[in-house]
């Protein structure tokens, strides 16, 4: 697996026997083994996210920062954040879960595809982009998460005219 930073600086890669690789314009330099991951990401900072059965782990060269189990089955991609706050790790069955780099805290767990979620791509504004094996590619709006929720609902009054408490009359049984 690779991933780039969201300037393009560096980028992160894992081999098959499991070594972590930093490549930037001065080359390419080993980090380190890598046991048990399977998808790696970078941020400009330099922060690395690795996920894998074993769980989430970050790290800034070769130190690891922290490590955190995940709830997540048979990971096949992780991409952090353009913030570097979050982490998105996409499984086997479908599901996106969403975990804090700094503290380990689930913040989300999206569901909605079908099959496994083997691509995950972040944007400035916190949305992310799920891509899966059920042909569909999903987008969240992860700004609703940390104080955005007013934003989220003021969003909707203005698109489709409907307070809060009128959108949620109309999910009642």
């Amino acid at each position: 697996d690779i991933g780039a930073d969201p300037q393009s600086i560096r980028a992160a890669a894992l081999d098959d026997a499991g070594m972590l690789w930093e490549v930037d314009a001065d080359g390419a330099r080993s980090l380190g083994q890598a046991d048990g991951a399977v998808a790696v990401d970078v941020g400009t900072s330099g922060l690395v996210v690795l996920a894998g059965d074993d769980g989430l782990q970050t790290r800034r060269g070769n130190q690891v920062l922290q490590r955190f189990a995940l709830p997540v089955e048979q990971v096949l991609d992780v991409a952090l954040s353009v913030d570097e706050r979050w982490a998105a790790v996409g499984g086997l069955d479908g599901r996106t879960v969403v975990i804090g780099v700094d503290d380990g805290e689930v913040v989300a767990i999206l569901e909605g595809h079908q099959e496994r979620v083997s691509t995950l791509v972040w944007t400035a504004d916190a949305m992310l982009y799920s891509g899966s094996w059920d042909g569909t590619v999903r987008a969240w709006n992860l700004s609703v998460v940390d104080g955005g929720v007013q934003r989220a609902l003021l969003d909707a009054e203005e698109r489709w005219g409907l307070t809060a408490d009128a959108a949620m009359a109309t999910l009642a049984p």
